[in-house]
């Protein structure tokens, strides 16, 4: 089953006392690396030697293939053959295979397990993997027609064939002995301190795996659920756990992924818009999303008006002003130059073209307009407030680096402010600084009219403030 070294026996065995509880006899395979660096050809070898052992010996009702971090990377490709009937990623994700893979098309039954402390990866980077199932069950339901029922069985057989798991309070290394290595500390890479003690941790996921071995043994072979009925009792159950997981983590995931929607973030700029120049309740504003960055750089945003008349009243029209506003995707936050690519956020920074307040001097409520600054300050507030859950709030106000908001970033050349990112200093009192880059246009005859009032912004976006307060603010930064 796993592919590994000595340092995750002591899961082994939890994981067979745990198959063992279920009716199930669970004999695990493992083998070394020659650097502790998995790959395709070793793990090749070492599951030809497994096979070899074994052949002649045992009957098996099922066969699953394991992987831990990098080891899922290669168990992903050498599962594929009928040898094998499913598939178990510790503490990894489809999408870090190059390119990323589709979990919903992936032959199998797959359980992605991991935990919401893992320093390693992001557990949120599971948000992608959720949207392939999703997108995989909307194609299903648009070809079909069944009712509400049908489609909840399909969310359930979905659930059941791919599971994906975050367990509360567990890191990277609880898969294995808990220790991170020094070759691995030197890279600036570190786990994420649990709440759990290491056998607790080894519990809850060998409880989660050894469900869904029992799950994938009695549908690869469901003559045995006719045999004996407390197996299939234990497989009702099984399957109730596991759906109860699923929908737990999903519901963990729901507010980052609110968050990320794109028509969340248009929304927010939207929310941008009418803070920098304070506008009245009659405008409305169109946003304008842009793949490239050439398309994005010769964008302008544009003022239009309409005139509305209503039937009874045709000679009193109501004219509406129209803006619209130009948005790109750019790299996310980079916490830190020392600290590998790995370390940097999944959310990327939201790059706003829209219209200064001097443009709309007839429209504006009157006062100065919000800076970028405040905007922030304002955002990581709602979010705060209003997206994290009570526990991960007050793990960041006891524990995590404090998030803070400096003057805007002045840049005076609009090209220029386009490939400026967010400004990140890290403060020797457990602080770190973010400055966004603002660039803006006079409404001044010495301007090209269609240069005018511009309001060039990146806020940090809500998504990427989520992630420092669940996840960044633990992160250990290197003295600069």
């Amino acid at each position: 089953a796993f592919t590994g070294n000595q340092r995750y026996i002591a899961l082994f065995r939890n994981l067979q006392e745990q198959s063992l509880q279920k009716g199930i006899r669970l004999d695990i395979g493992y083998g070394s690396y020659a650097y502790d660096i998995p790959n395709k050809d070793e793990t090749a070898l070492i599951l030809e030697q497994l096979n070899d052992n074994t052949s002649g010996k045992n009957t098996y009702d099922a066969k699953l293939i394991a992987g831990h971090s990098m080891g899922a990377l290669v168990a992903t490709e050498v599962s594929m053959p009928s040898t094998y009937d499913a598939l178990v990623c510790l503490c990894s994700s489809f999408q870090f295979s190059d390119p990323a893979r589709s979990l919903a098309s992936y032959p199998k039954p797959v359980l992605t397990l991991c935990g919401d402390r893992d320093g390693f990866m992001r557990h949120h980077l599971l948000s992608n993997d959720m949207i392939s199932l999703e997108s995989e069950l909307g194609r299903r339901s648009s070809d079909s027609t069944g009712d509400n029922g049908s489609r909840q069985r399909e969310q359930n057989e979905m659930d059941i064939t791919k599971p994906i798991i975050v367990l509360k309070d567990v890191n990277h290394m609880q898969a294995a002995d808990d220790i991170v290595a020094e070759a691995i500390l030197n890279t600036l890479r570190h786990d994420f301190q649990s709440g759990l003690m290491l056998e607790e941790a080894h519990e809850k996921m060998a409880q989660a795996i050894s469900s869904f071995i029992l799950i994938t043994v009695l549908r690869v072979r469901p003559t045995l659920l006719q045999k004996r009925g407390k197996e299939y009792e234990l497989y009702l159950e099984s399957c109730q756990k596991q759906l109860q997981q699923t929908r737990l983590t999903r519901e963990a995931l729901r507010s980052f992924r609110d968050l990320s929607n794109e028509s969340f973030i248009s929304d927010f700029a939207k929310d941008v818009q009418r803070s920098i120049v304070n506008l009245k309740d009659n405008l409305a504003i169109t946003t304008n999303f842009h793949d490239g960055k050439e398309d994005f750089l010769y964008s302008k945003p544009t003022v239009s008006q309409t005139l509305s008349v209503e039937e009874e009243r045709p000679s009193e029209g109501t004219i509406s002003t129209i803006v619209q506003i130009h948005i790109i995707a750019q790299a996310p936050i980079k916490l830190h130059p020392d600290l590998p690519a790995t370390a940097a956020q999944l959310s990327p920074t939201h790059a706003i073209k829209a219209k200064g307040q001097g443009f709309f001097q007839s429209l504006t409520k009157g006062g100065e307009p919000m800076s970028l600054c405040e905007i922030n300050q304002q955002t990581f507030d709602k979010v705060l407030e209003e997206y994290v859950t009570k526990e991960q709030r007050t793990r960041y106000e006891e524990k995590g680096r404090k998030l803070e908001f400096g003057p805007d970033l002045i840049v005076s050349n609009p090209p220029t402010w386009v490939d400026t990112p967010l400004e990140i200093n890290h403060n020797g009192n457990n602080t770190t600084c973010v400055r966004s880059p603002v660039s803006l246009t006079s409404v001044g005859d010495e301007i090209p009219p269609k240069f005018r009032g511009m309001f060039y912004a990146k806020p940090m976006a809500p998504s990427q403030m989520y992630e420092w307060i669940a996840y960044d603010a633990f992160r250990k930064i290197p003295s600069s």
